[in-house]
């Protein structure tokens, strides 16, 4: 199972950026990751987690900030605003890639 880790920096960016630019809004209820593996293996699972990187490439900053408006916003956020987002998530950006950086956890549990 893949999960979003309470208190990363995705985490803020949708429950707190998408939340506020969403006319729906957004509640995540992400599991805590490494935490949740001692709650699991009290109860009999052995458990393990594993964070991984994974990453936006886009040929520029306009294209990045086009896909993240058009991915869950319906409300419109300033360049700067967006930039920020960018920035709390982090981004590299070099030759023709702007690269924002996104992350997910993965939790796999099995009972004895």
């Amino acid at each position: 199972m893949w999960v979003l880790t309470v208190g990363s920096e995705v985490d803020s960016y949708l429950n707190v950026f998408v939340n506020q630019w969403n006319s729906m809004g957004i509640k995540g209820m992400f599991l805590k990751g490494k935490d949740d593996i001692e709650e699991l293996v009290e109860v009999g699972f052995k458990a393990e987690f594993e964070e991984q990187m994974y990453f936006w490439d886009f040929e520029n900053e306009k294209d990045a900030m086009a896909f993240f408006r058009d991915l869950y916003l319906d409300k419109n956020p300033s360049e700067n605003e967006l930039r920020k987002v960018f920035s709390d998530l982090g981004y590299q950006q070099g030759g023709n890639v702007y690269r924002v950086e996104w992350s997910l956890g993965f939790l796999l549990a099995a009972k004895d």
